[in-house]
């Protein structure tokens, strides 16, 4: 454990944001499928897995959302310049 963890604090933030994400998904995954076995406490635990499965699943696509807006404007900016070039040959 502790090679892992000093692994994890000489990488970068994005492995470690990553690997925390998978953790979170994994755990809610595990809270579901165990859940059963809690009697009257299962349905309750079931809501606390899906609701760590949505967070861990939002937060993931925020990052990846805030990676890919700089991409696309730069090609949409890209796309208008080519737009404008052949609006002007005519």
């Amino acid at each position: 454990m502790n090679v892992l963890l000093v692994y994890l604090s000489l990488t970068s933030c994005r492995i470690q944001f990553h690997t925390v994400i998978i953790t979170l998904l994994l755990t809610g995954t595990f809270m579901l499928v165990t859940a059963s076995d809690l009697g009257a406490m299962g349905p309750l635990v079931i809501f606390f897995g899906i609701y760590i499965i949505f967070f861990a699943t939002a937060a993931e696509l925020l990052v990846h959302l805030r990676l890919l807006l700089p991409i696309l404007q730069r090609a949409d900016c890209s796309l208008r310049k080519q737009c404008h070039t052949i609006r002007s040959h005519f």
